[in-house]
C-alpha cells in the first residue's frame, strides 16, 4: 500500500519530484571498478533492486515487475581540471534529482561519481523511495562495502515478495475495530497550515535545520530512559502539544512513519524493501494531566500500534468518518537507521567517507525528520506555498522549548507548558505596552494585536489559547 501511494504521486507530472531520495558523500581512496562491481553483486542478490512498476489503463491495478537481471546506471564526471565548490556539487545533485525515473526501467537507482582529484570522489546516489526504506538503505550500503572488501555474504533468508504475501493475508476485523476505536475522539482533521497565515508568493520546497547541542541531547535521552519511553515518543509528545496550541483542537492528529518489520518472517531485519508505513498518531493532551503519565500513555499507544501497523492509510482515513479526507498535514519521521555507520563499518584500509547528506521529499506540506547522533538534528522540509521560513523557524523554536520543559519537570501539568521562552514572552507582553495599544484600552484583543503588525505566530498561538480560540479563528 505504501508503494502504491508513492506511485500515485510519481505518476502525477506536477508531483514527479516527490519521493526521489538522494545521498551525497565525499569518498577518499575509491577503486571505481571494484565499487561498481560491488553494486552489481548486491543488485543480483535482491529482487526488489531489480523491480520496475507497470501502470497502464489496461491494468486493474499497478504491478511490480521483477527482472532476472539489471545493472546500476553509473555516470562518471571528471572535474579534476577545475575548481569545484559545494555549490557546483549541489547543482549537479539537484539536476540528477530532477531527471526522475522511468518507473518500469529497473533498477530505480543510479550513481554519479565525481572525480575531484587523484584520491577523492563525490558519490551521488539517487534512488526512488518506492524501492526501499531507510533501514534498507543502510543494509544495502553495508552489503556494498562488504562485497567491495572481498567478503563473502550468505544468501538472503527471504525476499520482499515474502512480505507482500504476508500482507495479503492480514485483512481482519480486529484491525478495523482497533482503528475505529482509536479514531473515535477525532472531531476534525489537524491541518497546521490552515492555522497559519498563508505565505505570499511562496513556491517550491525548502528546508530548515536545527541541531540541538550535545548537552541538551544527552538530557533528553536521559529523561526518556528514566521515564521508560523512547526519544521518538518524547518528540511526538512535544509535537502533539504544539499542534493543540496552534489549532485549538482538543484531539490532534499527525502522521508518523513506522518501521513495519514486525511481521513474523525469517530474516526480515536483513531484507531490502519498503516495509515502512505512515499511520495517524492520535493524541488528546489534557491540560491537567502530568507530563510523565501522558508520555507513558503515548508510549503504550506506540507499542499497541505494532499489531496493526500494516493497515493501509487510505483504509484508516475511510474509517475516520471524514469522507476520506486527509487527517493531517504534518509528518514525523524518526530516522534511526545507521547509514553513516554502514559506510564506515567493514570498509577496507584506504577507503574513507566524509560527512553524509540526505535529501528526501514527501507529499506532506511539512515533514519533520528527526535524526539522533551525537546531537539531535531536526530537519523541517516544507512547502513554501503553505508555510513561510519565519513560521517554520518559529515552530522549530516552539518545539525545542517544549522539549526543554518536559525534560525539566516530568511532574508538570501539560497546561503549564509554554510555547514561548522568556525572551519570546517578554516580546509578546511588550506589544500591550506600545503606544498603539495604549490608545485603544477598550478595543478587542485581536484588534489590538493586529494594530501592532509585530506578533509572531507563537505569540498569536499563546494569545489564542488564553482566549479559548484556535489560532485560525484569531487570524
Amino acid at each position: 500500500p505504501t508503494q502504491q501511494g508513492m506511485l500515485f504521486h510519481t505518476l502525477d507530472p506536477s508531483a514527479a519530484h516527490l519521493y526521489i531520495n538522494q545521498t551525497c558523500v565525499p569518498v577518499e581512496g575509491l577503486d571505481v571498478p571494484a565499487f561498481i562491481a560491488a553494486w552489481d553483486q548486491v543488485v543480483a542478490r535482491h529482487e526488489i533492486l531489480r523491480t520496475g512498476f507497470w501502470s497502464s489503463s489496461d491494468l486493474r491495478e499497478p504491478l511490480q515487475v521483477v527482472y532476472k537481471a539489471a545493472q546500476v546506471s553509473v555516470q562518471i564526471v571528471d572535474w579534476r581540471d577545475r575548481q569545484v565548490d559545494a555549490d557546483a556539487l549541489q547543482a549537479l545533485a539537484q539536476d540528477d534529482c530532477a531527471k526522475g525515473f522511468d518507473m518500469l526501467a529497473a533498477p530505480l537507482t543510479r550513481l554519479t561519481l565525481v572525480h575531484l582529484d587523484e584520491h577523492r570522489h563525490q558519490l551521488i546516489w539517487t534512488s526512488h523511495h518506492i524501492l526501499m526504506d531507510g533501514w534498507s538503505n543502510a543494509q544495502l550500503l553495508g552489503e556494498v562495502i562488504s562485497h567491495y572488501a572481498g567478503q563473502a555474504l550468505p544468501a538472503p533468508l527471504g525476499q520482499f515478495r515474502d512480505y507482500l504475501g504476508w500482507l495479503q493475508q492480514q485483512s481482519s476485523a480486529a484491525d478495523e475495530a482497533f482503528w475505529r476505536a482509536s479514531l473515535a475522539p477525532v472531531q476534525a482533521p489537524t491541518l497546521l497550515a490552515e492555522a497559519l497565515r498563508p505565505p505570499v508568493d511562496g513556491a517550491g520546497m525548502a528546508d530548515h535545520q536545527a541541531v540541538l547541542d550535545s548537552t541538551l541531547t544527552t538530557t533528553l535521552s536521559e529523561f526518556a530512559r528514566q521515564q521508560k519511553i523512547t526519544l521518538n515518543t518524547l518528540l511526538q509528545g512535544a509535537w502533539s502539544v504544539l499542534l493543540q496550541r496552534y489549532t485549538g483542537h482538543p484531539c490532534v492528529v499527525f502522521g508518523a512513519t513506522v518501521a513495519g518489520r514486525s511481521a513474523p518472517l525469517p530474516g526480515i531485519e536483513q531484507q531490502l524493501g519498503l516495509f515502512i508505513n505512515t499511520l495517524p498518531m492520535i493524541s488528546t493532551p489534557a491540560p491537567a494531566q502530568q507530563a510523565a503519565a501522558w508520555l507513558g500513555e503515548l508510549q503504550a499507544l506506540n507499542l499497541g500500534l505494532r499489531d496493526h501497523e500494516h493497515v493501509p492509510l487510505y483504509d484508516i482515513q475511510g474509517w475516520a468518518g471524514q469522507q476520506g479526507a486527509a487527517l493531517f498535514d504534518t509528518l514525523l519521521v524518526f530516522e534511526n537507521f545507521p547509514v553513516a555507520e554502514a559506510l564506515k563499518q567493514g570498509a577496507p584500509a584506504g577507503l574513507s567517507f566524509g560527512q553524509l547528506h540526505n535529501h528526501e521529499r514527501t507529499n506532506y506540506p511539512l515533514t519533520l525528520g528527526i535524526e539522533l547522533g551525537s546531537s539531535l538534528r531536526l530537519e523541517f522540509s516544507y512547502d513554501r506555498a503553505r508555510f513561510s521560513e519565519a513560521q517554520v523557524a518559529q515552530l522549530s523554536a516552539n518545539l525545542q522549548h517544549l522539549l526543554v520543559q518536559l525534560a525539566a519537570d516530568p511532574g508538570a501539568s501539560l497546561g503549564s507548558l509554554q510555547l514561548l521562552d522568556e525572551p519570546g514572552r517578554r516580546a509578546m507582553l511588550g506589544l500591550s505596552q506600545s503606544r498603539a495599544a495604549s490608545t485603544r484600552h477598550h478595543g478587542l484583543v485581536h484588534e489590538r494585536i493586529a494594530a501592532q503588525a509585530q506578533a509572531t505566530p507563537a505569540a498569536l498561538a499563546v494569545l489564542a489559547g488564553s482566549q479559548r480560540l484556535s489560532y485560525g479563528e484569531l487570524n
